[in-house]
């Protein structure tokens, strides 16, 4: 009965100390709905968003590899840099999503492409090479949307230059 109660111990102060929990904070419930530190990039990228769009917002957290994000690192192939997408909404604006890709250029973030949803929320996120030609596009799948044309889109970056490859139904 010692042992498991040992045992059982050691796991619960295994769980709690790789979970970032301490004994000051562990039944303190704001602390444990805290979310993750933002990186340095992307504290950049926030910042380049929320002056580009001049107004508080609202982000919009999209399904991403297995996970929730409202910025997005997307790593489209070997020959080109990353590109963050963002989704999010100006209070203001119900029922349409700006989803900004923000590249680096000459050292400074800079929203290079602002698609504007008619939808109250982006569904997911995927990225996939679609031509065939090694660099992944960018698709979006939205909910709630307002017509088909608005269902899925699809986006390509070429040489820092967004375009719009077609609207799938």
């Amino acid at each position: 009965m010692k042992l498991k109660f040992v045992k059982l111990s050691i796991v619960l102060i295994g769980c709690s100390v790789l979970s970032g929990c301490s004994g000051a904070n562990f039944f303190d419930v704001q602390s444990a709905m805290n979310v993750p530190k933002l990186s340095e990039t992307q504290e950049a990228v926030k910042k380049c968003v929320m002056e580009y769009m001049n107004s508080d917002l609202i982000w919009k957290y999209t399904w991403f590899e297995n996970r929730y994000a409202a910025l997005i690192k997307c790593e489209l192939g070997e020959d080109t840099s990353p590109i963050y997408v963002a989704c999010c909404q100006a209070p203001e604006e119900s029922k349409r999503v700006h989803i900004l890709f923000v590249n680096k250029l000459e050292n400074k973030w800079k929203v290079v492409y602002d698609s504007i949803h008619f939808t109250d929320e982006v569904d997911n996120l995927v990225l996939e090479d679609i031509d065939n030609d090694g660099v992944k596009e960018i698709i979006i799948h939205n909910k709630n949307f307002e017509n088909a044309a608005n269902a899925v889109r699809c986006y390509k970056v070429e040489k820092n230059i967004i375009k719009e490859i077609k609207s799938i139904n």
